[in-house]
């Protein structure tokens, strides 16, 4: 085990990443209806921002703006149309090309997504000046385009609703180029796990380096529900090693078997590039700003998986 590998991915998990994880999972749970993965979400996000800027564009056109190939992305379509949150249409000229478009629940599905985001800059302007928020939007926007390989066009904002949707855009696209970072390496060592799984291997593999780790304490570190990890540990022998207590047979350890742990630390040295990738786009000024933002966005998520009464109300009405 990679001890000082560790360290250093605990630490910087803990200032933004980790939040990162933990308030999307917690969004989805909180907020949507609909089954969906961080993976789902984000196509439609990107979808409809890309709709909204090229009404009539292609299946190809949105492809190629998402910096997919077109059988790539029909593939990520897929579960969406299943789901019906997205309709393609063909079009009325040349039968051969394919329009996408929300479908009214898709569209109340990605609203209530933006109210979360929403509630976030309301939130952040709470804690900075006008100033302040544009040199915050500012650092969101170098920091997306800093994790991709073609930068997205940010147009200058000068009202509050533009400021909320171009902080929604940077923070999509942030989590999107990371789990696409993340899904390079998980096609090489864990192809045929998803990235929750991993998440749990990680865990685990984290915490045994510092004594033994057990169900209960897995679940103290990660917050999923206990009927999730519970399934996600027994579906999965031939990565995680139960060893029993033997003073107390309700007690069982867990460890991730050694042949794994090269897949891991890769995926570890992977997230702390793009730590490193981040803090270089800014200033050390702004990185501490979107640090700073990284905790409001963890406050924001504690509310909201309270579930205020007017969010009971928009999931009722679906």
């Amino acid at each position: 085990m990679k001890t000082n590998l560790s360290h250093a991915y605990l630490t910087m998990r803990n200032q933004t990443y980790h939040i990162v994880e933990r308030s999307l999972y917690l969004a989805m749970q909180s907020l949507m209806t609909a089954d969906l993965t961080t993976k789902n979400i984000n196509t439609l996000y990107q979808i409809s921002r890309i709709i909204k800027q090229r009404p009539n564009a292609s299946l190809s056109d949105i492809a190629e703006a998402a910096n997919f190939t077109i059988n790539t992305y029909s593939k990520r379509i897929q579960p969406l149309i299943k789901k019906g949150l997205l309709d393609t249409t063909k079009d009325a000229a040349d039968q051969r090309i394919h329009h996408l478009q929300l479908t009214k629940s898709g569209a109340q599905q990605l609203a209530l997504y933006d109210s979360l985001v929403a509630r976030l800059v309301k939130k952040i302007s709470q804690s900075m000046n006008v100033f302040e928020l544009l040199q915050f939007i500012q650092s969101l926007k170098k920091v997306a385009n800093a994790l991709s390989e073609t930068p997205l066009k940010f147009p200058n904002v000068f009202t509050q609703t533009r400021i909320i949707e171009q902080a929604g855009q940077a923070l999509n696209q942030i989590y999107v180029k990371v789990l696409e970072r993340d899904e390079k390496v998980l096609s090489i060592y864990f192809p045929t796990l998803n990235i929750r799984t991993v998440r749990v291997l990680i865990e685990i593999y984290l915490h045994s380096q510092w004594g033994p780790v057990t169900h209960s304490d897995l679940y103290g570190y990660l917050g999923v529900p206990k009927p999730t990890l519970s399934r996600i540990i027994n579906q999965h022998p031939a990565y995680i090693h139960k060893k029993t207590d033997k003073s107390d047979h309700r007690v069982v350890y867990l460890s991730v078997k050694q042949e794994w742990h090269p897949g891991l630390e890769a995926f570890m040295e992977g997230r702390l590039q793009t730590y490193e990738d981040t803090k270089t786009a800014v200033k050390k000024s702004a990185f501490k700003r979107i640090l700073k933002v990284y905790q409001l966005l963890d406050e924001v998520l504690k509310d909201v998986t309270q579930k205020p009464p007017h969010m009971h109300d928009a999931k009722s009405s679906l």
